[in-house]
């Protein structure tokens, strides 16, 4: 079994309080017994080339893999500019993952938030659109798109649209894709929902 470590304490140190940067947590990490490290998009200071193949470069000195790169795309927004941008930014981290990553690494994607006016069908149907539109994009880049089963982004105001397993479920069966879109399954979280594990 391989295992990839994730700096949850230092989460706010390195993306919003930015005491502390990701190339610190990497070089903390070298002790731990890990095959890999994952990424959050906050963690990415930049997004230029020369940015991210410098962070890539840091991992792989380090003796470690780029497994998965963990983004937040707020697909339920009820503002449809806002949706806009969401795909635009999750393309973009999906080809930051092929550089960081190389084929076949998990570019993490979730619904988005669970906003009081935006009803379970009408928020399956923008996850949908939003989903159905970067998948040509994670096959250009031999990415997958993970779907995770997440509480809440750090920085955002609501919990996940699909905390709960039953909306899990409806998004999962709305997307039939499989060589591009899977699932990133915590545990931890079904039991945040209420649901068994």
């Amino acid at each position: 079994m391989q295992i990839s470590a994730f700096p949850k304490c230092y989460l706010d140190a390195i993306s919003f309080d930015k005491s502390m940067s990701v190339f610190d947590w990497i070089e903390m990490a070298k002790i731990l017994p890990a095959e890999g490290l994952e990424m959050y998009e906050g963690f990415l200071w930049q997004l230029d080339d020369t940015y991210v193949d410098s962070v890539a470069a840091a991992i792989e000195d380090a003796g470690f893999a780029m497994p998965m790169m963990c983004c937040s795309p707020d697909f339920t927004n009820p503002d449809a500019e806002a949706r806009k941008r969401a795909v635009e930014h999750e393309a973009e981290m999906i080809r930051v993952t092929r550089r960081m990553g190389g084929p076949g690494a998990v570019c993490r994607v979730l619904t988005g938030q669970r906003y009081p006016e935006v009803s379970v069908d009408q928020g399956v149907a923008w996850v949908k659109e939003c989903i159905d539109q970067l998948l040509p994009v994670a096959r250009e880049y031999d990415i997958i798109l993970g779907l995770e089963n997440h509480y809440k982004d750090g920085y955002w105001r609501y919990p996940e649209f699909a905390q709960r397993m039953d909306v899990f479920l409806q998004v999962l069966d709305a997307i039939p894709e499989r060589a591009y879109f899977g699932v990133q399954y915590d545990p931890s979280n079904a039991i945040v929902a209420g649901d068994d594990p």
